[in-house]
C-alpha cells in the first residue's frame, strides 16, 4: 500500500501507521508547503531508517483549492499501488481538500485518535484493513519519535537494553530511604559531595549507619571504622549524589511494560536540534506513541524553614522542554522535597505530574495512574 501524508503540523501519528505491519504501506508520500518541507525531510528519514520509501512533494497555490486538489489527485493516480490517505498531520484546510480529492477517487481515508492512538475511519471502503478502532501498534522508538521533531538522539545513560539490575535493586532502597528519613539522606548527600579526590568522607553521623549497609553490601562504598565511608569510583559518586532517583524511576516504569503500553524508556536521554540547541531528559518514555518525560530532583527543600519547595525553575524547565520543537511531550516532576501550595498551583497550570515525599515509594501506581489516564 501507498500512504500520502499532507502535513502542516508534526505528529506522531502522520508516521505510526507506516510502521505498523496491519496497514502494509510499502511506500509513503508527504505532501507539505514550503515552510514544513524541513518537517517532511525529518518524517522521511524515519520511514527510510524503518525500510520505508518516502517521497516528498511540494504543494503550491496555497490559496488556491482546485490547484492543491489536483496535485492530490495527481499523487494517487501515480501511486505504483493502491493509496490510504492519513490526515492526521494536515491543516484543516487540507484535510478538508484531500478528503474531497478521497471521495471523488474512492479512496481510503483516516486520522489517528490523538489521545486514544486509535484508527478513525473518515472513508472507510469494504474490504479494506485494518478495522475501525484498531489500536496502532506500538514501534515507534525514542530515537525515532525525537528524530520525527527533528532531533538527534546522542547518548543514554541507561536503556531496555543496558539495564543495570544491582544499582536497580539498591534505587529501592533509597527511595525508601529517602521517603522515610529525607533529613539523613541529605546528609549523606552533602558528605559525599565533599569527600576529598580519593573519595574520602568526613565521619558520618551515627543515624545514617543502618542506611548505610545496604549500600556497602552493592559495592558502592566501605565502612571504615572512624566512621568515614570511601566511595569507589565517580560512578558511586554520582549515584549516591541524586542519580539512584533515576534508576529508581527507571525500574518503575519498565516495570509497567505489559500493564501499560510502554515501548521504550531510557534515562540521560542528551539530544541536539537542527540549530544546535542541546537538551536533557532524567527520562524520557515513550507509551502508546506518546512521549513523557520526567525530571528528577534530589536537593533540599527551597525553603528550609518550613521543609518544601522544589523549585520554580524546575518547573519552568520541565515546561520549556516538553514544548521544545513542538515535542507535544506530557511531563512530570519526581522530587524528594515536597512543592510549596504557590508550586503545585503552577504545575496544574503547566499541566505537570508531581510525585514527591512519602509518594515516592508508590512511584509505580503514581506513574501507572499518569499513564493511563491519556
Amino acid at each position: 500500500m501507498h500512504l500520502l501524508c499532507p502535513i502542516d503540523t508534526v505528529h506522531s501519528d502522520i508516521l505510526t501507521p507506516a510502521l505498523d505491519r496491519i496497514f502494509g504501506i510499502q511506500h509513503m508520500t508527504v505532501a507539505a508547503h514550503s515552510h514544513r518541507l524541513n518537517a517532511a525531510a525529518d518524517i522521511a528519514d524515519i520511514a527510510a531508517a524503518a525500510q520505508i520509501k518516502c517521497d516528498i512533494i511540494e504543494l503550491t497555490g496555497e490559496d488556491s483549492p482546485s490547484l492543491l486538489r489536483g496535485t492530490l489527485a495527481q499523487i494517487i493516480h501515480e501511486a505504483p499501488m493502491p493509496t490510504l490517505i492519513n490526515l492526521s498531520g494536515a491543516s484543516p484546510i487540507l484535510a478538508a481538500l484531500a478528503q474531497e480529492v478521497a471521495l471523488l477517487r474512492q479512496v481510503p481515508s483516516f486520522v489517528i485518535h490523538p489521545e486514544r492512538d486509535t484508527l478513525v475511519w473518515l472513508n472507510h471502503l469494504p474490504n479494506v484493513q485494518p478495522a475501525q478502532g484498531h489500536n496502532v501498534a506500538d514501534r515507534l522508538t525514542l530515537e525515532g519519535y525525537f528524530g520525527l521533531f527533528g532531533c538527534d538522539v546522542i547518548e543514554t545513560s541507561l536503556d531496555l537494553k543496558h539495564r543495570k539490575p544491582p544499582l536497580e535493586k539498591l534505587a529501592r532502597h533509597m527511595a525508601w530511604f529517602a521517603s522515610n528519613d529525607p533529613r539523613q539522606l541529605y546528609s549523606l548527600m552533602q558528605h559525599v559531595v565533599r569527600a576529598d579526590a580519593n573519595g574520602l568522607t568526613a565521619p558520618l553521623p551515627r543515624e545514617l549507619q543502618p542506611y548505610l549497609m545496604a549500600i556497602e553490601q552493592a559495592g558502592l562504598i566501605t565502612l571504615l571504622h572512624g566512621g568515614e565511608l570511601k566511595l569507589r569510583d565517580a560512578q558511586a559518586l554520582r549515584f549516591l549524589n541524586g542519580g539512584w532517583l533515576e534508576y529508581w524511576l527507571f525500574a518503575e516504569a519498565a516495570s509497567l511494560i505489559g500493564q501499560c503500553a510502554i515501548h521504550d524508556v531510557a534515562c540521560g536521554v542528551q539530544i541536539v536540534t537542527h540549530d544546535g540547541v542541546k537538551n536533557e531528559y532524567d527520562l524520557a518514555l515513550l507509551c502508546n506513541n506518546q512521549l513523557y518525560l520526567v525530571e528528577c530532583k534530589t536537593q533540599q527543600p527551597e525553603n528550609r524553614q518550613i521543609g518544601r519547595g522544589v523549585g520554580n525553575e524546575v518547573l519552568f524547565k520541565l515546561d520549556s522542554v516538553s514544548h521544545l520543537s513542538e515535542l507535544d511531550a506530557r511531563a512530570m516532576l519526581v522530587s524528594v522535597s515536597r512543592p510549596t501550595d504557590h508550586e503545585i498551583h503552577r504545575a496544574e497550570q503547566q499541566d505537570i505530574e508531581i510525585v514527591c515525599g512519602h509518594d515516592l515509594v508508590d512511584l509505580r501506581q503514581h506513574l501507572k495512574d499518569w499513564l493511563s489516564a491519556h
